[in-house]
């Protein structure tokens, strides 16, 4: 064997290493992506609970509020349209609050469903890199014999 066909017996494990080194880093990289978009999922979650729940306050004052200025001009918030009116302001501050949780379990849904792709990438990333590392391996090893032959 030369010192030529050692230096490309060589070259091929440096660059299989790398090869898998790569690999390995971007695998990392996607797995710590993956568990960075589950944490987003959680406080996107915790978000929308807490914008609701804040809300909820801000609809109950503002109520009271109308109740007040009702029972200060001596209409009572019980007869007909006004207690409709009522009515009607609980119930679309119900629906923004459910409309606020809704939002929110579609964006944790979103960022669940990233993890799962870095989480798929990192696992294609880290098997692509056995493989194209093997395929050096069987290249380098060709070249050694066709030298050998020439």
């Amino acid at each position: 064997m030369s010192s030529a066909d050692n230096m490309a017996g060589f070259g091929t494990l440096v660059q299989m290493f790398g090869t898998l080194e790569e690999g390995e880093a971007t695998s990392q990289s996607l797995d710590k992506q993956a568990k960075m978009q589950r944490q987003n999922a959680q406080l996107a979650e915790q978000k929308a609970q807490s914008d609701a729940v804040r809300l909820s306050i801000f609809a109950n004052r503002s109520i009271a509020n109308i109740k007040s200025s009702y029972a200060a001009s001596g209409i009572a918030s019980n007869s007909g349209s006004v207690f409709a009116a009522l009515q009607s302001s609980g119930q679309n501050a119900e629906l923004d609050r459910l409309n606020i949780i809704h939002g929110g379990a579609i964006r944790a849904l979103n960022y669940q469903n990233q993890a799962s792709l870095d989480e798929f990438g990192a696992d294609q990333a880290l098997h692509g890199s056995y493989f194209t590392a093997l395929g050096q391996m069987f290249m380098g090893g060709s070249k050694m014999e066709a030298r050998e032959k020439s």
